[in-house]
Order: C-alpha cells, then sequence, then structure tokens
C-alpha cells in the first residue's frame, strides 16, 4: 500500500507522535510505502521518522488560519501526484486539512483518522457538530487510541459505529535503552533513603502540576524521604512554568523538588522513580502510565478519562478522583508505608500485562485491518 501519514506536528515526542513512529516503524518494514507531512513547527524530530522508513517526510505549512487554502491545496496535489491508497491521519488540524483535501482529490484515496483523545475542544457544540460532519463526509473509518474515546465520539453522533474502531497504541521495551539507578541517583545528588515520586509531562494545565505540588509539600512534612521529580519540557506556555516554579518558592519545597525540563532519556529517567503520579485532569490513553508500568513502575492516577483502561486499580497503582486533594496525599502515603508489598507486585506483573495488552504486533494489524475495509468499501484495489 501507498500511505500517507498527516500529523499536526512533529517538534516534539507526545503520545500521538510515539504511536504514530512506532506504527511507521512496522508499516514500512511490512513492506507499505510511507510517506510523512506535517503541518506546524520545524520538525525537529523529522529525523526519526525519515529512520523508522518514512520515503519523505515534509512540511506543509500551516501556522495560522490564513495557510488553511494554501494548505490544503498543496496536500491535494501531493495526493493527486502519489497516487496513495490510504490517507491517515492524526490530530485535529489534520484531520481538518486532510479530510478535506482528500475529499476534493481525484482519484480519491481511502481516508482514516485516528482519535487520540476526547479532548475538550469537542466538548464545544459547534466544534463537534462541524467536526462530526466532516467526518460523515471525508472519512472512511475513525480509529480510537481507546474504548472511552470511541465511545464518547460514537455516543454524540459525530462518527457512525459501522466505521468505528479502538485500536490501542502498541509499545515496544525493546526500543527503549535500560536505565542506571546508581546513575540516576548519583546525578540528581538523591540520598540512598529516599522515595522518588515523579510527575512525567509536558508542563501544562492538563498535567496539574499545580495541583500536585501542594499536595506534595504536606507530604513532606510527614515523610522527610520524600521526593518529586518533574520530568518535562515547556509545553504551551512559558508563564505555566514560572508559575511551577514560583509555587514551588511558595511552598518552601525547593530542597525536595527536581525539575529535569526536557530529557531524552526521560524512559529511563522514569524507571528509577520509586511512584509515579499524574494527576491529570484529562488523558487520551496516558503513554506514560505504559511507559511506568512496562518498567515495574507502580503509579499513582486520577479516574479520568481512559486511564482506568491502563492502570489496574490496586494491582499496577493507585486510582483517584480528579480534584480530591486528600485522596490523592493518602494514595502518596499509601505507596510510602506499603513500598515493600506494592513495588514488588508492579514488579513482577506489569511488564508482561503491558506487553500482552498494549502489543505493537496487535497495533499494526487492527489497523492494516482497518486500512483493507477502508479500501474496500472505496473499491480500491492496493
Amino acid at each position: 500500500m501507498r500511505i500517507l501519514h498527516i500529523i499536526t506536528t512533529v517538534s516534539r515526542l507526545g503520545g500521538a507522535e510515539n504511536h504514530l513512529l512506532s506504527l511507521i516503524r512496522e508499516q514500512s518494514a511490512r513492506g507499505h510505502d510511507i510517506d510523512l507531512v506535517w503541518l506546524k513547527g520545524d520538525g525537529e524530530i523529522a529525523g526519526r521518522y525519515r529512520g523508522a522508513g518514512c520515503r519523505t517526510a515534509v512540511k506543509v505549512p500551516f501556522e495560522r488560519p490564513a495557510h488553511a487554502f494554501s494548505a490544503i491545496a498543496s496536500l491535494r496535489r501531493r495526493m493527486a501526484e502519489h497516487r496513495y491508497h490510504i490517507v491517515h491521519t492524526h490530530l485535529i488540524k489534520s484531520d481538518v486539512l486532510g479530510g478535506i483535501a482528500a475529499r476534493l482529490t481525484r482519484p480519491r484515496p481511502a481516508v482514516v483518522t485516528t482519535k487520540h483523545c476526547d479532548e475538550p475542544v469537542f466538548r464545544i457544540l459547534p466544534v463537534g457538530i462541524a467536526h462530526g460532519f466532516l467526518t460523515h463526509i471525508a472519512y472512511d473509518h475513525v480509529i480510537s487510541i481507546s474504548d472511552r474515546v470511541r465511545a464518547f465520539f460514537e455516543r454524540r453522533g459525530y462518527v457512525p459505529k459501522s466505521r468505528s474502531s479502538r485500536v490501542y497504541y502498541g509499545f515496544d521495551r525493546s526500543l527503549y535503552p535500560p536505565s542506571d539507578p546508581q546513575d540516576i541517583r548519583t546525578q540528581f545528588a538523591l540520598p540512598d533513603e529516599s522515595f522518588l515520586f515523579g510527575i512525567v509531562g509536558r508542563l501544562t494545565e492538563q498535567k496539574n502540576h499545580l495541583f500536585l505540588l501542594p499536595v506534595f509539600a504536606e507530604l513532606a512534612r510527614a515523610y522527610p524521604e520524600a521526593r518529586l521529580m518533574i520530568i518535562g519540557g515547556e509545553g504551551y506556555s512559558p508563564d505555566y512554568r514560572i508559575q511551577v516554579e514560583n509555587l514551588i518558592d511558595s511552598l518552601g519545597i525547593g530542597d525536595r523538588t527536581i525539575m529535569t525540563g526536557w530529557r531524552e532519556d526521560a524512559y529511563a529517567l522514569m524507571g528509577e522513580l520509586d511512584c509515579m503520579v499524574l494527576p491529570s485532569a484529562w488523558e487520551g490513553l496516558g503513554v506514560v502510565f505504559i511507559e511506568a508500568i512496562s518498567q515495574g513502575v507502580p503509579v499513582i492516577a486520577t479516574r479520568t478519562s481512559a486511564v482506568p483502561e491502563v492502570v489496574r486499580d490496586g494491582i499496577d497503582g493507585i486510582l483517584v478522583e480528579p480534584g480530591a486533594a486528600s485522596e490523592l496525599r493518602d494514595a502518596m502515603s499509601a505507596m510510602i508505608e506499603q513500598r515493600d508489598i506494592i513495588q514488588p507486585r508492579t514488579r513482577r506483573e506489569g511488564p508482561a500485562y503491558i506487553d500482552n495488552k498494549f502489543s505493537v504486533g496487535n497495533m499494526v494489524e487492527e489497523t492494516l485491518a482497518v486500512y483493507r475495509e477502508a479500501l474496500a468499501r472505496r473499491g480500491i484495489d492496493a
């Protein structure tokens, strides 16, 4: 098959970007011809996609709404020139522009989109209706990355059930280098007896750092060994990082808190946490939970979005209600008090659970099955 993937940005590796990287690597290994287009940013990590098997990885600029018509025209020309069998879009801007461009292309390719989350913008009625209309006229099939996301779009009528599937992300532990616990403890001057919590993700309101920090400050007064590592670079606004830093100072926990910034070795750092804690307001699937549990690291997370589809409450970690500060504090206390029970259990059961439920092989085969169904619907031989 000739496949074109379109994604909004390849300037950082978030959940959607990591998923696409794995998908491209495996599709290319199976002999398919893969091209990639991104719309925004400098494409700092575009080389990774080329290395994974893309024939080409190019930018079609869409930095401002005024670029929409030129971006659609450019995408349409590329689709007509290369006569793709499948156009697969990822993230909302790519969904819109890629869907319209494919609808206008002759011969028309089969179009598949992956919904990586049920983010709040889709709950705004005019946005949801417009996106639902586009889905009905432009897409042959919609993949959701969790049962929760699939149910959201089907329930609101944005996606016909007959053209909807759930395909979990695939995760391959072999692609990540193992961590060196002694090196990491030395690097950050952590006492041997410290209990290291970590929050992993971009510095954005979605991840709820400002909610977590006062809870951690209260916990730290009761447990001198508690430390908090904040792993992740700036999100969409530098102001949020400043708010986080100011709150750390005002709470007096600067000596208990480590801000690493963006790290190439985030996966390795995560593997040396005693517990990952992420009280997100919402998530897509929550790839960081998969990454943590795959290394036997227990997690504390909010019972929101598709998180319960990843974190088994009472097995891999503890789920708490969103915004429940006392519940979060109690969960963090339990992680310290019961470390000799919780940590060995997660190390013993977590990796195999992730390998089985979030298999890369399953992800690729299920995605290719969707492609074949979409091609058959459109009467395209590939």
